[in-house]
């Protein structure tokens, strides 16, 4: 990798086997207490309250403010935590200077370039990968975004001499990607190499699509590249197309690869992905970080919530200022269920609707605004108020609340969301009832949608039948079992 201009190394003695003598981990920037994480991570953009006697015209574009404060939680710390420990220990066995890693790094490179045979190996025994899944809104990639620019600054570090020897050598501390829309590993290396050409101005990307590689030769031009990176995450795996014959297990293994090699590797995705970690024993115990995988559930209504919306309460835009209460607090859990994405959306748009019509925001306005602008939303909120296994699990970006995970086996799950589906498929192919006799009616429908509709009919109050059976024969939907056929 060719060296370009950047932060030059900034040597810090560590303390531990493996750190000392380490310079990719010397030059880390130094581990900051809790109150430190806090103020680095933590994001609340410059407010004015006199902004808000400003012209509408002007206001709806500060309304952006609110999408930019970052509150941290319990859970952010721990990420982070977890981040700095798979960085620093995924270097431990990374160490350039050691002979093993020299080694193999010359090996692969004459492999690459000269097309030599492969003479040696390298495995690393040990690697602190994480696995953090949750419900989409919930903030998990915001976290992450925001805990490695706040934690990391200089993406890149130049190391050009050490211990008063030479060692030219570039750092790469992390590369963040996504999983493309077709869930390949050729995509997803195709987007590894895009990002590291991006941060280290290198032409990896270009060299493997001009030569057409495979994915093994790309897989081997990335090995030498992945010494020099601290961690890999991989952002929307629900990406991976479980359908697709062993996709799903290509993309795993490819991972388990990644890992032999010493790169810790941290998946992010919604509770789609949930399924991709059981399909083997190797990668579900390699996915397990030293702090443990990383559910992100939406919040409940208690003090995280009050936390949350006390951090962005003060960016209000409209003529009057307006006190945070427990009215509040609740109308916004009820119409968001503790998703942090869609409350910060709603509190921007109930603003915005007030300062184009000139009214107070109240909780009038949050409800007109939330009944008429956030419909696409309205049945996964139904589902999440109504705490109904069978309606949450319809949604297969929703995590499952934590209880449900820890006390039923994930299997369950995935089988309730199989039998939804096929109840679902069920009542678009066949919605009509089945007659087995006057006093024995299955229906499969359950939600009456229109006046003709079967559930309507029988469920109506109107008629001055009790029975089932006469409703339907009375709406003339069945005939009596008395008439001949062709008989009216």
């Amino acid at each position: 990798m060719k060296s370009i201009e950047g932060k030059s190394a900034n040597y810090q003695t560590t303390a531990g086997y493996g750190f000392t003598g380490n310079p990719l981990i010397e030059a880390l920037p130094k581990p900051p207490t809790t109150e430190g994480l806090i103020n680095k991570i933590q994001n609340y953009p410059p407010y004015n309250k006199n902004e808000r006697f400003l012209a509408p015209e002007s206001k709806i574009h500060l309304l952006g403010q609110i999408s930019r404060v970052f509150v941290p939680l319990p859970i952010t710390l721990s990420i982070a935590r977890n981040i700095e420990i798979a960085i620093r220990n995924g270097y431990v066995e990374r160490n350039p200077l050691s002979s093993e890693v020299t080694r193999f790094y010359n090996d692969n490179y004459n492999y690459n370039n000269r097309n030599q045979q492969h003479n040696y190996s390298f495995a690393a025994k040990t690697v602190s990968n994480m696995y953090i899944v949750g419900s989409s809104g919930v903030g998990k990639s915001t976290n992450v975004s925001r805990i490695l620019s706040a934690l990391y600054e200089d993406q890149v570090i130049q190391h050009v001499e050490y211990k008063n020897a030479s060692f030219i050598f570039q750092q790469i501390v992390y590369i963040k990607v996504s999983v493309p829309w077709d869930g390949s590993v050729k995509g997803i290396l195709y987007n590894i190499f895009s990002e590291v050409d991006r941060v280290a101005q290198t032409n990896f990307y270009s060299k493997v699509t001009k030569s057409r590689a495979t994915v093994d030769e790309m897989l081997n031009v990335f090995k030498n590249v992945s010494f020099n990176i601290g961690v890999l995450i991989v952002d929307e795996i629900q990406n991976v197309n479980m359908q697709k014959s062993s996709g799903a297990e290509r993309v795993m293994n490819f991972f388990t690869n990644l890992s032999n090699l010493g790169l810790p590797i941290i998946l992010v995705g919604t509770a789609k992905s949930l399924s991709l970690i059981k399909l083997d024993f190797k990668q579900a115990r390699r996915s397990i970080g030293i702090g443990g995988n990383m559910l992100m559930d939406r919040l409940h209504n208690n003090e995280m919530w009050h936390i949350l919306i006390k951090g962005i309460w003060k960016y209000q835009y409209t003529i009057d200022e307006i006190e945070l209460n427990d009215e509040f607090l609740n109308l916004l859990y009820d119409l968001t269920q503790g998703i942090p994405d869609l409350l910060a959306k709603l509190y921007q748009s109930a603003q915005l609707h007030c300062i184009m019509y000139n009214q107070k925001f109240t909780t009038k306005v949050i409800n007109k605004v939330f009944k008429e602008q956030f419909v696409a939303v309205h049945p996964v909120i139904r589902a999440l108020k109504s705490n109904n296994i069978q309606e949450i699990a319809k949604y297969e970006d929703i995590l499952v609340d934590l209880d449900f995970l820890t006390s039923r086996n994930m299997n369950d799950l995935v089988k309730i969301r199989t039998d939804v589906k096929k109840h679902s498929d069920i009542i678009k192919s066949n919605p009509i009832p089945e007659v087995n006799n006057k006093t024995n009616l299955k229906i499969r429908v359950k939600s009456p949608e229109s006046s003709n509709d079967l559930r309507t009919i029988v469920y109506s109050e109107s008629s001055n039948s009790n029975s089932v059976y006469e409703k339907l024969l009375s709406a003339g939907i069945i005939y009596s079992f008395n008439y001949k056929r062709g008989c009216l």
